[in-house]
């Protein structure tokens, strides 16, 4: 078994790819790809530092819902953070950004989804909200979603190390 999750590289791997596309964007620590940390990034932007959580979403395209899932225990890291907050959705088609701390803070409820996301088919229950797309900056694609997703399924398929 791997030390680390192929969601996990999917997540770095695209995140160093808005990094590239973005001015003033910089990356200074990721979590490891373990998958256990409750977040994955902090960065640098605009003389300010924010913990950053990524979510890939590579099969619904930006416009597929209008309100996009945070698990609680997420929300509650980002939002407990001395530091501003982004929650950034990779879809197939582009990119949402939320600044957490100025979000509308989501109705919770209770409800069964995947233990993980690493193809673990039990479901528990879990406290979940939505967050408006209407309050996410929204960035075109630039990359090559495919490819990239492929790369990240090569470095899990062959241990390297990432």
């Amino acid at each position: 078994m791997s030390q680390f999750t192929i969601t996990s590289i999917r997540e770095r791997l695209l995140l160093q790819q808005f990094e590239d596309k973005q001015k003033d964007f910089t990356i200074i620590y990721t979590t490891p790809v373990t998958g256990y940390s409750s977040f994955d990034a902090i960065i640098y932007s605009a003389n300010t530092w924010y913990k950053v959580e990524v979510k890939v979403r590579d099969k619904y395209p930006l416009a597929r819902y209008n309100d996009w899932l945070i698990e609680k225990p997420k929300y509650d890291t980002l939002t407990a953070s001395t530091f501003q907050t982004l929650y950034i959705n990779i879809h197939s088609d582009g990119v949402q950004v939320w600044t957490i701390k100025q979000a509308t803070e989501p109705n919770w409820i209770y409800e069964y989804n995947p233990k993980t996301t690493q193809g673990d088919n039990r479901t528990v229950s879990k406290c979940n909200g939505y967050l408006s797309q209407f309050e996410a900056s929204i960035y075109k694609s630039e990359y090559n979603l495919n490819q990239t997703l492929q790369q990240a399924e090569n470095i899990f398929k062959n241990n390297l190390t990432f």
